[in-house]
Formats: C-alpha cells, sequence, structure tokens
C-alpha cells in the first residue's frame, strides 16, 4: 500500500464517517480484486476545472476542489 498526500491539500466540507467508510470499502474490494498481492495506491491532489473541462458532467462546477484516488493493480 501507498499513500501519496499532497502538500497544501485543500480543506473539504464532508461527513469524516462516510468517506472512511468510502475508503474502507474500496480498499475491502481492491483485496477482494488481488488475492495474490498487488499495488493499492491512495493518492489527493488539488485540482481545478475550468467551464469547459466542467461541462462534460452533469452536476460539476468549474472550481477547485480537492481529489481522493484510489488505483489498485488488480488485472482488467
Amino acid at each position: 500500500m501507498q499513500i501519496v498526500p499532497a502538500p497544501g491539500l485543500r480543506a473539504v466540507k464532508a461527513d469524516a464517517g462516510q468517506v472512511e467508510q468510502v475508503i474502507i470499502n474500496m480498499l475491502m474490494n481492491a483485496c477482494d480484486a488481488m488475492p495474490n498481492g498487488g499495488k493499492l495506491t491512495l493518492e489527493t491532489a488539488n485540482v481545478s476545472f475550468d467551464q469547459e473541462s466542467a461541462d462534460r458532467y452533469a452536476e460539476l462546477k468549474a472550481g477547485d476542489y480537492a481529489m481522493l484516488a484510489i488505483t489498485d493493480t488488480a488485472p482488467a
């Protein structure tokens, strides 16, 4: 497991318990998908969407966001 925190990550308004539960569920799914081992990465970053980028997603508004990405090396 690798954790890659972004320096100076923006603050977010979120229910800490719900975020924790989502992360735990993702980790459990990744473990099930990689029974012989693999690499799991949790990464945070500050990201910005301009209006053109935001228009691609119905509920996304242009602006600055904090991102959490969870990836694994499970075969597709």
